[in-house]
């Protein structure tokens, strides 16, 4: 009997082993951060955030106990796409070779580098004297000679024969932007400033033509794969086609004016196709009829860069907010949105086998899997544009949030799902929303100078909407009975209304000596209070039916009233501006009777729980903070938020702490959030409800012990304790039995390899 495998087993061993060791690559390649630093978070961080899907995760996963588990929702699995990283600094383009081996990159201070893309090694690296930055490099097709361009002009690099200077072609004076080379190399296009673009032999510096016919400045140039067909596009929208040979105009694609300016093109590898970027528009054009096939537009930003794959069948393209984005094309006439490949990135390229994509940022090349067949994870339903007011009702059960795109959404305060289609009327941005107290009626307020009513049953429009200010409305608020509404605008004014007859009440308008930016009524109804743009506080009577003041207003201390709110007695007002401390006030004299300190920047919203035991606030510094409202005491600090958290306010009784910052709704357990702050810091349960990282995305214990290292892609939406709800376009889940983590010395517990 033969001990030799079958042919089959063996291939499957070889096809599992090359699995593992590209899995074990991009394990590696995406989780460099945790892994250089400290040898057990291989276990302990790299190896919980690894995809699923890998043979690094199904093989060693098994064997490790203790660890953190990881769920990730409407966001693609960490490294799931890359492949390697390399240590670039300041990297600015790159290119790789006929056959693949060798990518080059050039840096913004004059640096060449080489590298070997089986190993990730750089093989050879040069500086141009003059240190200017490298703007466009080109392989030879022999793979043997570089092809450079910095703004001291053009230069040939035959780098295979060591560390010789390169050649000088030409030098900055003949040669303007944009620049592009020829495939094989051995010609140079680059435009002028009279509109013309000039032709040149690479090495011999014959010119074989100058094309004449734009009639603007030049933006964008591109060799067909074949280089026999240039395309070149104009700031007027102009996109001609030439003879590279001959420099005669063979097609205009557009007349002057019909697109924006051309920033980028590419043809297809067959030549049929020509993509074209103007504005946030991108065009794909079939050649033979001269005809746009598709459209894209998948960026707010304007597009710079854009690219065919080898094959054809995808896209590349990079935006202004340097996101990197990939379509695949079907039936060559249509395209489907796969995914934002990476953010923060200069440039990409495709490999010329179009399996993967080479990308840089400041400081690393990443290579990825350019496998367009791979659908991304769909983002889940939620604000993508910035939120500016939230409220939720009194019972806890639904979060109302408006937005700067006009929009209010009504969503489910367990499962984060939205309860309600959009609400839909404002024509300018949602400025502040309210909640009835038997939960009946939505108030919204906006800068279109209107207020509007809703069913929060059905979200239903209730009646027209309601005119009267003059400037944009900045704050609304149901009395405690919900029978009114006040509203306070930037044109000085507080306007009250019946919530029935949707009128006005006699009562003023009340007025104050500058825009109004918050408004609040007392418990009992028979006071209303306002914080205007000079700082002071002003509170009106509204039980005679006058809307007299109560008293002369007094000023809180700072420059602008952002938020105010009465504690459940009415005795006292919270009030937060332009300032990082938060101060409570005697209503009845005007004078401070606690100031609570520990934001470390202005303070935007305060609230008010309905025991009257806490006070919660938030701010410019991303947090949320738990205060005890009689002596003032900070009891908790929220982490979770990674921009300015707008608007802050208690749910549930006081049981629940809604907040809201960028495009993020966070619902915390408030007991959970007592606990949490007096645990022991160095607990990484404890730390996990901080999630406050380092620069580097670390949890850090009390003397800097690393506790663990999250993904940076991941960081703004991790969800913890004390954290129950998240409401955002992705979600990370992150949970932990705190009696079974292995952490700081006895992480090695965490390997039961025996098992092997």
């Amino acid at each position: 009997m033969s001990l030799k495998p079958a042919d089959g087993q063996m291939q499957f061993r070889s096809a599992d082993i090359a699995r593992l060791l590209r899995d074990a690559h991009a394990f590696v390649a995406s989780s460099w951060e945790a892994i250089e630093k400290s040898a057990p978070h291989i276990y302990l961080s790299a190896l919980p955030f690894a995809r699923k899907g890998s043979l690094i995760y199904q093989t060693f996963a098994p064997l490790c106990t203790g660890l953190i588990t990881v769920d990730t929702f409407g966001i693609d699995r960490h490294g799931g796409r890359l492949v390697m990283s390399l240590p670039g600094r300041q990297e600015y383009v790159i290119s790789y070779s006929p056959d693949g081996r060798l990518l080059s990159s050039g840096s913004e201070n004059g640096v060449i580098r080489i590298w070997d893309t089986r190993t990730g090694e750089e093989t050879m690296s040069l500086q141009l004297r003059d240190e200017s930055p490298i703007q466009s490099l080109a392989f030879s097709r022999n793979g043997k000679n570089l092809l450079l361009c910095s703004k001291g002009g053009v230069f040939i690099w035959s780098f295979s024969h060591g560390y010789a200077a390169p050649q000088l072609l030409y030098d900055h004076s003949q040669i303007d932007r944009p620049v592009s080379f020829s495939p094989d190399g051995s010609l140079i296009a680059y435009g002028q400033k009279d509109f013309t673009i000039h032709l040149r032999k690479t090495t011999t510096h014959v010119q074989p033509a100058v094309l004449s016919g734009h009639t603007a400045a030049i933006c964008a140039i591109s060799f067909s794969q074949s280089g026999e067909v240039l395309a070149s596009g104009a700031d007027d929208g102009a996109i001609l086609l030439w003879n590279s040979s001959t420099g005669e105009r063979v097609v205009q694609l557009t007349d002057r004016g019909v697109c924006k300016a051309i920033s980028s093109l590419s043809f297809s590898h067959d030549g049929a196709r020509l993509v074209s970027t103007s504005g946030i528009d991108i065009q794909i054009w079939r050649l033979q009829t001269r005809a746009i096939i598709a459209k894209l537009r998948g960026s707010k930003r304007r597009f710079h860069s854009v690219q065919f794959s080898p094959d054809g069948k995808s896209l590349l393209a990079i935006s202004n907010d340097r996101s990197i984005r990939l379509w695949a094309l079907k039936d060559n006439s249509t395209a489907a949105f796969v995914i934002v490949l990476a953010t923060s990135q200069s440039s990409a390229v495709f490999s010329p086998d179009g399996l993967y994509i080479a990308s840089t940022s400041e400081d690393t090349i990443r290579i990825w899997d350019a496998g367009s067949n791979n659908q991304a994870t769909k983002p889940l339903l939620a604000h993508d544009r910035g939120i500016s007011s939230l409220a939720v009702s009194i019972d806890g059960n639904f979060i109302v949030s408006g937005c700067v795109d006009q929009i209010v959404r009504v969503w489910d305060a367990r499962t984060g799902k939205l309860k309600l289609p959009p609400l839909i009327g404002h024509t300018k941005t949602v400025s502040s929303v309210a909640v009835s107290s038997h939960g009946r009626l939505i108030a919204t307020g906006s800068c279109d100078e209107t207020l509007r009513f809703w069913k929060a049953q059905t979200g239903e429009a209730v009646g027209e909407p309601l005119r009267g200010h003059q400037k944009r409305i900045t704050a609304v608020a149901f009395s405690p009975d919900s029978r009114c509404i006040a509203s306070a605008s930037h044109d000085k004014s507080v306007r009250v209304w019946d919530c029935e007859t949707r009128q006005a009440l006699h009562i003023g308008p009340l007025m104050s000596s500058d825009p109004v930016r918050s408004v609040a009524f007392s418990p009992d109804g028979r006071l209303l209070a306002a914080g205007d743009h000079s700082g002071r506080i002003n509170i009106w009577e509204l039980g005679s039916g006058l809307g007299k003041l109560h008293r002369e207003p007094f000023h809180a201390g700072i420059q602008r009233v952002d938020s105010i709110a009465f504690s459940p007695t009415g005795a006292h007002i919270v009030s937060s501006g332009d300032n990082k401390i938060c101060r409570v006030w005697n209503v009845k004299s005007g004078r401070q009777v606690l100031s609570l300190r520990g934001h470390e920047l202005s303070v935007l919203s305060v609230t008010t729980s309905s025991d009257g035991r806490f006070i919660c606030t938030s701010g410019l510094d991303n947090t949320v903070r738990l205060w005890n409202a009689v002596k003032g005491t900070l009891l908790a600090t929220l982490h979770g938020h990674r921009s300015t958290v707008t608007s802050v306010t208690f749910a549930s009784h006081g049981r629940s702490i809604v907040s809201c910052s960028e495009k993020m709704i966070r619902v915390w357990n408030v007991e959970a959030a007592r606990t949490s702050s007096s645990a022991n810091a160095c607990d990484l349960v404890a730390a996990l409800a901080s999630t406050n990282f380092d620069d580097r995305g670390w949890l850090l214990g009390p003397k800097g012990e690393l506790l663990l290292w999250v993904p940076a892609e991941y960081q703004e939406y991790v969800q913890t304790r004390p954290c129950t709800t998240l409401i955002g376009r992705h979600r990370v889940l992150i949970t932990a039995n705190g009696s079974g983590l292995c952490t700081g010395e006895t992480w090695t517990a965490c390997w039961r390899g025996k098992a092997m």
